[in-house]
């Protein structure tokens, strides 16, 4: 669950415990989800829209990092599974997972920075 928040040009989704900052015009631009507006949603976030923050370009507040359970390695991508970043008890705890190019090195134990792109966020 996620609750979009924040006033004026301050906006954020706050997971509970962890809020991804949001551009001020993310509403404008998403008509749809004004009524949503400090009330829960759920945010879906498929593997490919996380993003290697030297890949991303991303801003700074918008970096989380994260410590690597596991990788797996199918084809041309590795599947990175890691605990998602701090949420309260009772939320979702099940691992997150970013699909990576092969060619960024990261084992399991290491920590990731990662940023992701709030436009490709599926909400329902």
């Amino acid at each position: 669950m996620a609750r979009i928040t924040g006033r004026g040009d301050t906006l954020g989704l706050d997971f509970g415990g962890w809020t991804l900052p949001l551009p001020a015009d993310y509403l404008q631009n998403r008509p749809g989800l004004q009524p949503y507006r400090q009330k829960n949603l759920v945010a879906g976030i498929r593997p490919e829209h996380f993003l290697p923050t030297a890949q991303a370009g991303a801003e700074e507040e918008s970096i989380f990092l994260v410590r690597v359970a596991g990788v797996e390695t199918v084809g041309p991508v590795n599947y990175v599974y890691f605990s998602p970043p701090t949420l309260p008890a009772g939320q979702n705890r099940a691992p997150w997972v970013a699909s990576l190019d092969p060619a960024i090195t990261v084992t399991p134990g290491s920590e990731l920075a990662l940023a992701i792109d709030p436009g490709r966020i599926l909400f329902f």
